[in-house]
């Protein structure tokens, strides 16, 4: 009876996925269970990567859509549903970030991703401003599991229904482990360590201040300055207020060593952040390193290495604050290539690279004023500012700001 009864889901199942297929076909799409191979358009900022041009219940969306594997399920903007039309929600309890209980409406909804139809995807709605500027959703995990994604910012994305589309032999292999999050592991000594591989998380390793002792921490630098966005002292990685950074002696991701030649990243920095819980992250920064094919549903994980040299906080030495259309040095790090150069806190820049700041933000929304700003100051190796102050233009040679050795300390616009 027990085997008739599984033969008869099974049909049943089999039955489901052909209709599915009938009826994708019949729209002119590509069913998700169907083989296929399709690029994917996508944008990347701040070195996070973000879905363009998709579908959701029948309307072509013209935004970005946040690819986050480490996002239990996806999301929308209110002004997205709104745009939908969406009507009937259902509504889950969730606690905010001060431990009390709020509702969120959330619906089932439809998507198409390069001819990809992904149906009824469990999709939660969220104020305009969590998502940012011109970010309309994010694609989570309950979307990302339906097929394999290959990742490669200089080859570009791909997703796929089967691992044999693609050429595995250069790559390392690793499983993953389905939780609230996906994992993979890094190495220091003899100890190995669980992770969250998050490409939503924007860094390259992130644990917590208990974490600090078991992953090998050899040296800690607390930074002095506080409530200010990062970019332009630590390249294009942003520190958060608080925080602590530090190296460890060994990082194992796919099997190799980040330490070890041929790779040899020079300063391999862990952020240290409270607020992440107890698993430590490895984030979006590691496609800088490294292609990645995902296979979340088959709890597959392969790393290929495309870069050898480490240059995430090989930066200049200071960041701005924008007021308006007006540009100011904010904080200034002691030794800094911008402090040798000349550059003081409160300078106004009236010219980056030849550009003045009014053409630069020509076109910009206002949300993206500063980072607008921050691509352009660290677009050039050599990053030419004129000031207010000054009748000739500063010329600032990136380098590394600082040393692990010492507490970072700057001057502060007040």
């Amino acid at each position: 009876m027990l085997k008739k009864t599984n033969t008869l889901l099974l049909l049943i199942c089999i039955n489901i996925s052909v209709v599915q297929t009938i009826k994708a076909q019949q729209r002119g799409l590509i069913n998700v269970n169907d083989d296929f191979v399709e690029e994917v358009k996508f944008s990347v900022d701040e070195k996070m990567i973000y879905l363009l041009d998709i579908t959701v219940n029948g309307m072509l969306i013209k935004g970005k859509f946040l690819f986050d594997n480490g996002c239990r399920e996806s999301f929308i903007t209110e002004s997205l549903a709104s745009q939908l039309q969406l009507r009937n929600y259902r509504y889950k309890n969730v606690l905010d970030i001060y431990g009390g209980k709020k509702k969120l409406p959330y619906s089932r909804l439809n998507y198409v991703i390069s001819g990809v139809e992904f149906p009824k995807v469990k999709t939660t709605v969220l104020s305009d401003a969590s998502l940012g500027c011109n970010v309309h959703g994010i694609i989570g995990r309950n979307l990302l599991q339906k097929c394999i994604w290959s990742i490669s910012l200089k080859k570009g994305i791909s997703m796929s229904n089967k691992s044999s589309h693609y050429n595995l032999q250069d790559f390392y292999k690793q499983e993953l482990l389905l939780g609230t999050g996906v994992k993979t592991n890094f190495l220091h000594g003899d100890s190995t360590v669980s992770c969250f591989f998050d490409l939503g998380a924007q860094t390259l390793i992130t644990i917590n201040n208990d974490s600090t002792n078991n992953v090998g921490v050899i040296k800690e630098n607390e930074i002095s300055c506080f409530n200010t966005r990062w970019e332009t002292i630590f390249g294009s990685y942003r520190v958060e207020q608080d925080s602590i950074i530090t190296t460890t002696d060994q990082l194992l991701i796919g099997g190799v060593n980040l330490l070890n030649d041929p790779i040899g990243i020079k300063y391999p920095i862990v952020d240290v952040d409270r607020d992440i819980g107890e698993m430590p992250i490895v984030g979006c920064v590691i496609l800088d390193y490294y292609d990645v094919i995902l296979d979340t549903k088959g709890e597959e994980i392969y790393f290929k290495n495309i870069k050898s040299s480490y240059e995430q906080y090989f930066t200049l030495g200071f960041s701005v604050e924008i007021k308006e259309q007006s540009v100011y040095i904010a904080y200034l790090v002691n030794d800094s290539p911008a402090y040798k150069a000349g550059l003081q806190v409160s300078d106004q820049i009236e010219e980056i690279n030849g550009k003045r700041i009014t053409e630069i933000l020509t076109k910009t929304l206002k949300c993206d004023y500063d980072k607008k700003i921050l691509s352009e100051l660290v677009k050039e190796l050599v990053t030419t500012i004129k000031v207010s102050r000054l009748a000739e233009p500063l010329y600032i040679k990136k380098d590394y700001p600082f040393t692990l050795d010492n507490k970072i300390e700057c001057n502060r616009y007040e």
